[in-house]
This record gives structure tokens, C-alpha cells and sequence, in this order.
């Protein structure tokens, strides 16, 4: 059975042709230094809130790391309800939830996980230099698949989830972004979930059945210009060697 993350469906959506490389031909190149250190202190930022919601003392942590420690401080303030205990209410973080879809299983990993008398509340830490636009955030498959496996697998309505990023590396301090959602919603992104993965059944077999690639997205659209696999696709030759990959357009931490 294939697993299948939010990264994926990303990929296939973007252009299916990087789906072929990252996915089914474990093709990839490293990021450069400075990309792989936002990366690393994405991972650091990950495992600080996850054990300081465990109840594990950080301060030592924090110690080796004042950015860290500044990033931390300055969610206090405007997100005191992530770290204050509520009521009736059970958390969770590094969450796993998986959902079967045919052959594929579709899996989800859950920052946090609020679970009070209201709903449901999926929290997301992002640590990019700059905040992404909203329209982006929805319609990324990140937004759409964690909220709808989290529907499938929990005994919750879709209107009792929401789903909030919060970003934390930028300079000018933290900020946030919600999204609800609905039973509308929760149908429309099952409608999309199939026409994407029978669209994913026919390619892959088309691929390893006659060595047919996966098709390419349209060069005008400017996605190859930033992609790794630029130079393999013989498109945009400034992207030619590996190292001038853009990583950050992957995301701090996938699944």
C-alpha cells in the first residue's frame, strides 16, 4: 500500500512529472547551506514544542539557542492559550492519523492537537522567514488533507475543526493564520481526493507498465524555475547544478 502525505498531493498537483522523480524515482539533491540551516532550526522549533508539551524541562534547550528562546517568548503574548492548560480539554502533539483510500493510505502528522468541548483545534507550527499568502495556505494540500482525514478518523463534525498556522520565524514576530471548515468543504476535497488519485492510478500505471513519464507542468507556468529537478526536465538551465534547488518551496518539516 502506498503512503501518501500532504507533500505528495502537492507534488502531483503542481506538476506530476516531480511526483515521478522525488516519489517513484527517490531522486533528490541537497539544499544549500544556508536552506538546510532554516531546516534544521525548523526541526529544533518542532522538538522544542513538542517537548515542552510533554512536560519536559527545555531550559537547557533554549540555552544553546536564544533564537529559539526568542521565538518561544514571543508567542506567549499573542497565543496564550497554546501553552496555558484549559478546561476539558485533552492535547496531543506529533499526532499520527492515517486514512485508507483504495491501495494508497493517506497519512497526516498533527503538530498539535486541541481537544476541547468546542471542536477540535489542528495547530500548526510554520517556520518560514516570511508568512505565506492565505489563498496559498488554502489551497495547499496540507490545509485540505489534515483537515479532512482529522473529520474521517474523529468522532467530530467538520464544523467543530479548525486549523491554524502559526508562523514563527519571521523578524517582525509571530503570526497566525485560522481556517474553519464544513461539511461543503469536507465534500468538495473528497471529490478532489478521488479525481486526483484515479488521475495518480492511471499515470503510474501508464509509467511502469510502458515507461511512460508522468506529464510535465506547462513551462510558462514558473514553477520549474525553483524546481530540483529543472535540469532533468531540460528546463530553466540557471537551475541546472543540484545545490541551486529551492528546498524552502518543500516546507520546513514534511511528513
Amino acid at each position: 500500500m502506498a503512503r501518501l502525505a500532504q507533500s505528495q498531493l502537492d507534488w502531483l498537483e503542481t506538476c506530476p512529472r516531480q511526483f515521478q522523480h522525488a516519489y517513484l524515482d527517490c531522486l533528490g539533491a541537497l539544499p544549500n547551506p544556508a536552506q538546510q540551516a532554516r531546516r534544521d532550526w525548523g526541526e529544533r522549533f518542532h522538538l522544542l514544542m513538542q517537548q515542552r508539551e510533554l512536560g519536559v524541562p527545555v531550559e537547557s534547550f533554549l540555552r544553546q539557542d536564544p533564537q529559539l528562546e526568542r521565538a518561544l517568548n514571543a508567542l506567549l503574548s499573542p497565543a496564550p492559550e497554546l501553552f496555558a492548560p484549559q478546561a476539558n480539554t485533552r492535547r496531543a502533539v506529533e499526532h499520527r492519523r492515517s486514512l485508507r483510500w483504495g491501495h494508497y493510505l493517506l497519512s497526516a502528522i498533527y503538530d498539535l492537537l486541541a481537544v476541547g468541548p468546542d471542536g477540535i483545534q489542528i495547530v500548526d507550527w510554520k517556520t518560514h522567514l516570511r508568512p505565506q499568502p492565505r489563498a496559498r495556505l488554502a489551497a495547499a494540500w496540507q490545509t485540505r488533507l489534515y483537515r479532512y482525514i482529522l473529520a474521517e478518523t474523529a468522532d467530530c463534525a467538520p464544523e467543530r475543526i479548525t486549523m491554524t498556522y502559526w508562523f514563527v520565524g519571521a523578524p517582525a514576530g509571530p503570526s497566525s493564520v485560522r481556517f474553519d471548515y464544513s461539511q461543503q468543504q469536507h465534500a468538495q476535497t473528497g471529490r478532489e481526493l478521488q479525481a486526483l488519485l484515479e488521475q495518480l492510478d492511471a499515470w503510474w500505471t501508464a509509467y511502469r507498465d510502458r515507461g511512460v513519464p508522468f506529464p510535465q507542468v506547462p513551462e510558462e507556468e514558473g514553477h520549474c524555475t525553483a524546481c530540483r529537478f529543472a535540469a532533468r526536465c531540460q528546463r530553466s538551465p540557471q537551475a541546472s547544478e543540484p545545490e541551486a534547488s529551492n528546498w524552502a518551496s518543500v516546507g520546513e518539516v514534511a511528513p
